[in-house]
């Protein structure tokens, strides 16, 4: 039986191909200025279908992130005129349902989906109208966003799904991947066995705000990268959801291979590099642990929910 990677195995990938390349880290690390100026927009500022356009104009260096944007709005629009002004919760969300599933939007079945770095960005998901746990709760919050409805991303082990965050509303859980169905807590927690720690720290089963989630979305652009660009942009997303479990253990793992390669090199100073990358490597690590960070690989057997 082949095995479906996890989306975890997929960035750690990118980053182990440090051994790969050559060592120009602050060369590297720099972002586009259009994406750094995103970091620095208070909640309130940041459109979610704008950001993950932007960043991944970093990678696709001629997509027109205007036009992708009208096509969102376009989407809203739809989603508008089919909820009729209405304030309710259910029927806003089935308005959206019902235009997502009507455009052919789906989740991606095939057997390489997370390997396939065309489902971790949103201009790929509106092009090819299929996506992953990831972009799928992408394509809603910035659809949503823009009609001002309180949508937001909120992560399990190996998993995202989606918050209506209204009280007194009691079915706020969306799952992006299954046509918008409603699950419980409960039944997320018996699926992708989040730790308690991590429950209570917030790093699983908690709302992600926008200004986190730019973290997530960077994060996942490491897709694209390998080496130290790719590390550079974990290094990044951590500093922005700080309370994320899964991108601290990525640093980890990435710190240890830089860690590594450098001890292997004939670089100057390679033997105290080698070490501070190590101890940086511990350092998120235990970082990971405290936020209850759980492998979503030992869990995965579990976890059978996307896409039903």
């Amino acid at each position: 039986m082949i095995l479906k990677k996890s989306t975890r195995q997929v960035f750690i990938g990118a980053i182990l191909s440090l051994i790969l390349n050559s060592y120009g880290f602050a060369a590297a690390a720099l972002l586009s200025p259009d994406v750094e100026k995103l970091f620095k927009l208070p909640e309130q500022k940041i459109d979610i279908g704008i950001a993950a356009l932007t960043i991944a104009k970093d990678v696709y260096p001629d997509i027109d992130v205007n036009a992708y944007s009208r096509r969102i709005d376009l989407l809203a629009e739809k989603v508008k005129r089919l909820a009729n002004g209405s304030t309710d919760p259910e029927q806003r969300i089935r308005a959206l349902n019902t235009v997502i599933r009507n455009e052919g939007f789906s989740y991606d079945h095939s057997l390489n989906a997370r390997g396939n770095k065309l489902n971790y960005f949103l201009n790929e998901t509106l092009d090819a109208k299929r996506g992953t746990c990831f972009t799928l709760p992408l394509l809603y919050i910035a659809i949503g966003q823009r009609l001002g409805y309180p949508l937001y991303p909120v992560a399990a082990p190996d998993h995202m799904f989606l918050r209506y965050s209204a009280f007194p509303f009691a079915k706020q859980n969306i799952e992006a991947t299954s046509g918008g169905k409603y699950f419980t807590d409960q039944s997320y927690i018996g699926r992708f066995r989040p730790s308690p720690r991590g429950m209570e720290s917030g790093s699983y089963m908690s709302n992600i705000n926008y200004h986190e989630y730019l973290g997530n979305i960077l994060y996942v652009s490491a897709v694209a990268f390998d080496g130290d660009k790719a590390l550079s942009r974990v290094e990044r997303a951590a500093e922005l959801n700080p309370k994320s479990a899964d991108l601290q253990d990525a640093l980890r793992l990435g710190y240890f291979a830089k860690s590594n390669h450098i001890a292997k090199s004939k670089l100057p100073n390679a033997a105290r590099s080698a070490e501070l990358y190590m101890k940086k490597s511990q350092q998120a690590g235990k970082k990971a642990i405290e936020l209850g960070f759980v492998d979503p690989d030992t869990v995965k057997p579990l976890s059978g929910l996307r896409g039903e």
